[in-house]
């Protein structure tokens, strides 16, 4: 455990150092507060164009409405930033022999691999979390009231399929030597996952990209799905496999200290 703990604050100080701990949450924050701000003055900006009737009446979102359209910017770009905040965990070291020094000695392999991955873990959730309670602020002030508990508890259910996300591409950047590619792979995994899903849903109840829809319940209804179980376990299950997989990955292709 104290290796671990040892590990773990290299990897947070690691983030401190490149800024991925400031500029991470900074874009999910800004990502956050966007949506409220565009939904407040997007009635005027489309007056100020001129290319609308002056009969027309703009509908007026909801609070909900509005939290959920930030839950799906956090699905596409959100995403993608973490998967470019990861992708290098694994194949940078590499790369630069900090791994091949650090694994000879007696160090764990799965300690090391945890370590990085609760760092990820830590890094994810801290942003998004940062965001959506930016997003609820902006939401409350502008557009109207909404329940701060069933957003964060909404965020909550839409963090582990984050956390799936995070893993595959710690995954990736194991068994990959280029970052680029390690996020590439992991964003088309989440993308093909979510489609399928989407597409199937009867047959896909399984799936934790179908997390999404429960979390978008929750925000706008208080409660989720009868199914959301099986999602859960799913994930989880998921987490745990594309970990030992990272793990097993590592212990196959030894590094060798320079």
């Amino acid at each position: 455990m104290k290796t671990w703990l040892v590990l773990f604050g290299k990897e947070l100080m690691e983030m401190r150092r490149n800024f991925k701990m400031l500029w991470v949450p900074i874009v999910f924050l800004l990502l956050g507060i966007m949506q409220p701000v565009t939904t407040y003055f997007l009635p005027e900006i489309i007056k100020a164009s001129g290319d609308m009737p002056e009969s027309f009446t703009f509908p007026t979102p909801t609070a909900a409405d509005v939290m959920v359209k930030t839950l799906g910017n956090f699905g596409q770009v959100g995403l993608l930033i973490l998967a470019l905040a990861v992708m290098s965990a694994l194949s940078g070291e590499r790369a630069s022999g900090m791994a091949a020094n650090l694994l000879v000695k007696p160090i764990s392999r799965t300690s090391y691999i945890l370590s990085k991955w609760a760092a990820a873990v830590v890094l994810a959730w801290s942003s998004f979390l940062l965001g959506m309670i930016g997003a609820w602020y902006y939401t409350v002030q502008l557009v109207s009231t909404i329940s701060f508990a069933n957003v964060i508890l909404g965020s909550l259910i839409y963090g582990l399929w984050i956390t799936v996300v995070v893993t595959a591409t710690l995954l990736m950047s194991g068994i990959l030597r280029s970052g680029a590619a390690a996020a590439g792979v992991s964003l088309l995994f989440a993308i093909v996952l979510s489609v399928v899903s989407s597409s199937l849903p009867r047959f896909m109840k399984w799936s934790p990209s179908q997390l999404t829809s429960h979390a978008y319940s929750f925000i706008n209804e208080g409660h989720v799905g009868a199914h959301v179980t099986l999602p859960l376990v799913t994930a989880i299950l998921f987490i745990v496999v594309l970990l030992a997989g990272t793990v097993a990955v590592l212990r196959r292709k030894e590094p060798v200290a320079s």
